[in-house]
This record gives structure tokens, sequence and C-alpha cells, in this order.
């Protein structure tokens, strides 16, 4: 949502480095995520749609209702063009070459309180949304500005009323300490639930006021990951996600550049892909993918400020997804901000679906973008050391 206050944005090249390419990392092994192996395909929601009295657009989260083969796409409209929502997508795709060919809006609900009400005008800021099988979460960034805090909470499908709610931690938010917190805008923005349906994550998108600074172009910012435990309905869990910096020169104004952790997509409980945004005035927007892990990460929720206090931390660690140039060349790159896993292809990959956040400008698309990623390999398939190692590796994070 950041973007509508730069008009000069619309006169912009859009440009993208993605993973391996710009940082010239070994791609991780072959039962990881290594690569995006196809473009599927791009389809456009006219800019400016309306659907049942709502514009579409401000899609900042998608997520997959794989039941009905339909997707959830969540609008950042914090009230000021038309009522919280999100949006019910269906895309379509071309017979056995399964290319995406179009996708349509089929349906909108909003985003209520539990009684039923819209919120206050400006009170949120939807970002991500996760599919449950039966409901979704919702996170919102808040608006710090005006006194209200980020939120993580469950909607119905069927009327969009709040359900529950789940507690944010104290180090994100302080009425009383305005040096606490997260930042206007930077902050719960992605969202992600794990396969088995136990597990939530989100994450700020740079660090916290009293972490450290925000994504500048010499270096990147420590964000957190937070780890919920649906079970309990409590935060489990904090990891340290250090992003990049932002792709761009230190000669222009950084008032126009940032580079934020946008959304995140769990693989399992301990592996989660990870899209970064970076825009600058002379890159015009940057794209990166990493795949996580967990596995060897510190738990930073007893740490109230990582000010200085770095050391002794492992963060979490991120291996550049590749998308191989001849790839990258088929896409126009925007400002992606949402993902989610699709169907599995008939040739057994599977798809990762993409979404561009036009922030209602009236010339920027909203896109969704399809790509296919290589299956990973079933365990008879690798070769016996890796299985040994992969087993020693299991054994050992189970035993600490």
């Amino acid at each position: 949502m950041w973007l509508q206050k730069f008009s000069i944005m619309t006169i912009l090249p859009l440009t993208v480095t993605v993973g391996l390419i710009e940082v010239g990392i070994t791609p991780p092994s072959p039962d990881r995520i290594k690569e995006l192996t196809s473009f599927l395909g791009a389809a456009r929601i006219p800019t400016g749609l309306v659907f049942e009295e709502t514009e579409v657009g401000g899609l900042s989260g998608i997520t997959y209702n794989p039941q009905k083969d339909v997707y959830y796409a969540v609008s950042d409209s914090q009230g000021d063009r038309g009522y919280a929502r999100f949006y019910t997508l269906k895309l379509h795709w071309k017979d056995e070459a399964f290319r995406l060919e179009a996708v349509e809006v089929i349906g909108v609900t909003p985003i209520l309180d539990p009684n039923g009400e819209a919120f206050p005008l400006y009170s949120l800021d939807p970002e991500g949304i996760a599919f449950t099988g039966e409901t979704v979460w919702i996170s919102s960034e808040g608006n710090m500005a005006a006194g209200y805090p980020p939120f993580i909470k469950e909607f119905s499908l069927e009327s969009g009323r709040q359900l529950t709610q789940l507690p944010i931690p104290e180090q994100l938010f302080s009425r009383d300490n305005p040096n606490i917190g997260v930042r206007n805008n930077l902050a719960t923005e992605s969202l992600t639930l794990t396969p088995d349906g136990k597990t939530l994550f989100t994450a700020t998108e740079n660090a916290l006021i009293q972490d450290g600074p925000a994504a500048t172009v010499n270096q990147g910012s420590p964000s957190r990951m937070i780890r919920y435990n649906l079970q309990t309905g409590l935060a489990d869990g904090q990891f340290l996600y250090m992003t990049e910096a932002i792709a761009g020169s230190s000669l222009l104004s950084e008032t126009l550049q940032l580079n934020g952790l946008v959304e995140l997509l769990a693989v399992s409980e301990r592996r989660l892909l990870a899209l970064e945004r970076s825009f600058s005035l002379d890159r015009g927007f940057v794209i990166r993918l990493f795949e996580v892990s967990l596995t060897e990460a510190t738990d930073i929720g007893s740490v109230d400020s990582l000010h200085n206090q770095l050391e002794g931390i492992t963060p979490v660690r991120k291996t550049p997804v590749l998308i191989p140039p001849e790839i990258q060349a088929e896409v126009i790159w925007d400002n992606l901000e949402g993902m989610t896993f699709g169907p599995i292809l008939p040739d057994g990959r599977r798809s990762l679906i993409m979404v561009s956040d036009n922030n209602f400008h009236p010339l920027l698309p909203t896109q969704i973008i399809a790509w296919a990623i290589a299956p990973e390999l079933s365990d008879s398939a690798k070769p016996s050391v890796q299985r040994l190692w992969e087993w020693l590796g299991k054994f050992f994070d189970f035993r600490g």
C-alpha cells in the first residue's frame, strides 16, 4: 500500500533480480525447492474493475482452497476504498498444457468484527491470508500512527465475521512506549499455515523499532518471524530473519526506497518460502525468493531488543531459489506481495501462484502469476548417503 504516495511510479521500469542470479550462492540440494522450473503464464484483473460495488485492487495476499479449486485474495483497503474484504478468485487453465489463461472474480466477502460490524476506518490494513480448510486467518499491519496495533484473526468464509484472534507478542506493540513495536506499514505483512494446519507463521516486514533500523541500500534489516501453535493459541517461537539490502543506489533519496519480507509460504514446520520485494527509483521492483530453514535458528521470543544484541543469535538459514533467466524474461515484474501453492500439475510438479498489489493505482495492474516447482525426491529416489544424512539431521534435531 506504500506505493500510493508515489505517482512517479507510473513511469518507472519494472525490473527483477532473483535468488542465485544476484548473489551467486550454490543451489540447495535436490530434495529442496531449488528452482522454479517453468513459467505457467500470467493473467490480469483489469485495473478499476468493479465487482459487487467494490473496486478489485490492493490484493496483498492469496491462499488456495483445493476442495473447491478457488483462491481467496485479501485486499489491503483500510475502509477508505470500500469496506475491508477478501475476494474469491477462479483461475482458468488451457487444457493439458496447463497454462494460465484467465482469472475470474467470483465472490467478495466483507471482513467484519465479532459483532458483524465493519472495523473502524483506518484501523486495519489487511495484508496476509491463510485458508484453514473451513475458515481463513487474516493478518493486519494495523495503523500505528492512529494507535491501532497489528492483528491476526480468524474469519468465517461465509459471513466474514471474526471468530477468534491470536495474541500479538508484546515486543510488537506498546501503547505507552513509542520506541517499542513495529514500524508503521512495515509490520505483519505475511501469513502462512503449515500443511498439517497446526502451525501459523507471520513476520515483520522490517525490524521492530527497538531491534534496529529499516533496510537501506547498504544493509538489510533484522525482521522477526513469529510462530504460533494453533492448538494452544499462543506464539511459541520467534526467529531472526535478516532481509536483504535495498537493490538501488544510495545517491537517491531513501524516502523512495525500501526492501522487506512481504510473504511467507510454509512447506513444513521448519521450512518455508520467503518472498522479499524491493523498490528503488533506479532499479524499480526487484523480487527475491528464498527457501528458509528454522532448524538451527535461535528462538528469540524472550529477547526484547535485538539492538547490538545479535552476537550469539543464529538467524534462519536463507537459500535463494533460482528463477532461470529464460523464465524471468517472460514475466512483467511488479509489486508482488502474496503467494500460495496451487494444484498439483499433471506431470507431478507443484504450482506456485503469486499476486501483485496494484495499490489501487490507475496505471498499475493486478497480476496473477503461475509457476511450476519440480517435485521433491521421494525417499526411495534419493541416494543412500543423502538419506543417511537426512536421517541423522532429523535425529539430532529431534534430540535437541
